[in-house]
């Protein structure tokens, strides 16, 4: 019954008012039913979809599943709102009006007339009714989402409802699983675990990730310049802002499943003199493309976007790769970008972030931090790579995450066709290193530009470009991505 395979949270309303309306056009006699969590209603395009749903003259559901939980705990008034509603009714209460609305709808009554006469009678909350009820949603609720029988029975009763209605259902994040329900953060995506005596017991890192590193990082960071505030969108452990919390509980921002919004409070807070640093998933990115455009580097501002989980993300699924991200900001006036390749790399690209007016993106994989390169880590320099090794026969142009790959392909090309190869750490796809580059391409020897991003507008697209706009031939020159 789900029609649409997404990863991205609050579209559902929208969707099934797509459905809803063609189906009506169609005259096919079918229902339409959005569930929603109550993480996810505060978005943007959830609030839309209510406002425009309402005017749907046919059935319509929309579920609300509240839990208090999105990935994190929920944040805002409407968190707070939520709260109030169920414990302004019990449960009984609820159940009590519940068989009301199921036995006692008065025989050859339209089923719309009934329910406006019996909803008088029904303990419905009245902040329920105040916010969902002025979007022109009948509104039903809270309760009790785990009593499948019962939630059965109103569920038949609501689908005779002909107009958009909301029912709010109350679950227990994880339920019917207690080691779930205990720490429902870490299991709304866990990694590999094992089930020991009734507990979940997870396998221990071999080294640490580079979410961790990045969490030290900022903490250090804020600990010396107290303009940093980061921003999270309802994700603090997946991008490894809890020891920040911890450390500066006000300087930290949760804005909830809101990411459009993350990115244009994160504007004005650069704009009154904070250095705000937006952590953030790249494929969550995309749902604020307009505001890092018009909030951000048109203005310009000093937002720095640290984008955990670039590249491929493997269990996270297709909906969760982040592939795009180059393409996506490096069109974009005055932004910088960067990919570190070690541990030492990704603070030393933070300080470089905190350090220029510019608007600033950070990229790393969802992956354990690689050994370190050989030598010591240079400070980053605005538009400088880092040469790893040197080799006459080749280079291997490398953008983050495949530094450490390159450097391994090399020592086999080495010891089993005897061929020295370069490897050249980019760390920067904008603005690039324009005088290391073009002296390799024209020295005529084959160049591979490597990336875990789309080939198209990625990193070794602006290598072309920079090829095409100097003049040069590129035919020496091969592209590796996604």
């Amino acid at each position: 019954y789900d029609l649409f395979c997404t990863g991205h949270a609050g579209t559902a309303i929208s969707t099934a008012a797509g459905l809803a309306w063609a189906d009506q056009q169609a005259g096919a006699d079918t229902k339409a039913v959005a569930v929603v969590g109550d993480g996810s209603i505060v978005n943007g395009p959830a609030m839309e979809g209510l406002n425009n749903a309402a005017l749907l003259k046919r059935q319509f559901l929309v579920i609300l599943n509240d839990n208090s939980m999105a990935i994190d705990r929920t944040r805002g008034a409407m968190a707070h709102l939520l709260d109030r509603i169920r414990m302004t009714h019990t449960y009984t209460d609820i159940k009590r009006s519940t068989e009301t609305l199921l036995h006692h709808l008065p025989l050859g009554v339209e089923i719309n007339e009934a329910i406006r006469n019996i909803k008088a009678g029904l303990k419905t909350a009245i902040h329920g009714e105040q916010i969902f009820e002025s979007f022109g949603f009948q509104y039903f609720g809270p309760m009790d989402g785990h009593n499948i029988q019962e939630l059965i029975r109103v569920l038949r009763q609501l689908a005779k409802l002909n107009c958009p209605a909301l029912l709010h259902v109350h679950t227990v994040k994880g339920a019917g699983c207690e080691y779930a329900v205990e720490d429902p953060c870490r299991f709304h995506s866990p990694s590999a675990y094992r089930i020991h005596a009734g507990r979940a017991v997870f396998e221990e890192k071999a080294r640490p990730t580079w979410t961790d590193t990045f969490s030290e990082a900022i903490v250090a960071a804020a600990a010396k310049d107290q303009r940093v505030v980061a921003i999270t969108a309802a994700m603090p452990d997946g991008t490894g802002l809890v020891r920040f919390r911890e450390a500066f509980p006000s300087r930290y921002i949760d804005v909830g499943i809101s990411e459009s919004h993350a990115v244009a409070m994160a504007a004005g807070l650069a704009k009154a003199g904070m250095r705000p640093i937006v952590a953030i998933y790249a494929t969550f990115l995309q749902r604020a493309i307009d505001q890092v455009c018009q909030e951000v580097t048109l203005q310009p501002l000093p937002v720095i976007f640290c984008t955990d989980r670039a590249g491929l993300v493997g269990s996270d699924g297709p909906t969760h790769h982040g592939f795009q991200d180059i393409a996506q900001l490096r069109t974009f006036p005055g932004m910088v970008l960067m990919a570190p390749a070690e541990a030492a790399e990704l603070p030393a690209a933070l300080h470089l972030a905190l350090s220029i007016d510019k608007p600033c993106a950070i990229r790393y994989p969802r992956d354990e931090i690689p050994p370190d390169l050989p030598g010591s880590c240079p400070p980053f320099q605005l538009g400088r790579t880092r040469i790893v090794r040197e080799g006459p026969d080749a280079t291997l142009l490398c953008y983050g995450a495949m530094v450490e790959p390159a450097l391994a392909a090399a020592e086999v090309m080495h010891r089993e066709d005897a061929l020295d190869v370069a490897v050249i750490n980019a760390r920067f796809a904008k603005p690039l290193d324009n005088a290391v580059i073009l002296d390799r391409i024209r020295g005529g020897k084959p160049l591979l530009a490597a990336e875990d991003h789309a080939i198209a507008g990625g990193f070794g697209s602006a290598v072309l470009e920079l090829a095409a706009a100097s003049g040069l031939d590129a035919s020496n020159v091969r592209l590796v991505g996604i």
